[in-house]
């Protein structure tokens, strides 16, 4: 376990929202996944989540599938993922 702990230490970045913000009505739950893209200056938003997809982007981070992500790779999703 602590090894997973500091591999997350040392590629992620802990953010802490600075604005509140309410673009996604259907599920409320998912703005706080916007606020922390908008604190992290994100270049982008990786999610399977359909209200997310559905806004397309937000402020400027685009919201893109994990599938959709792959393919600018250049890659092949594994079956079942989209």
């Amino acid at each position: 376990m602590a090894g997973i702990l500091d591999l997350l230490r040392e590629t992620f970045v802990l953010v802490a929202p600075t604005e509140a913000v309410e673009a996604v009505p259907d599920d409320p739950d998912d703005n706080a996944i916007l606020e922390a893209a908008l604190a992290a200056s994100a270049d982008a938003v990786i999610t399977g989540d359909r209200h997310l997809l559905r806004l397309k982007s937000f402020r400027g981070v685009p919201m893109v599938s994990p599938a959709d992500l792959l393919a600018s790779l250049g890659m092949e999703p594994l079956p079942g993922d989209s």
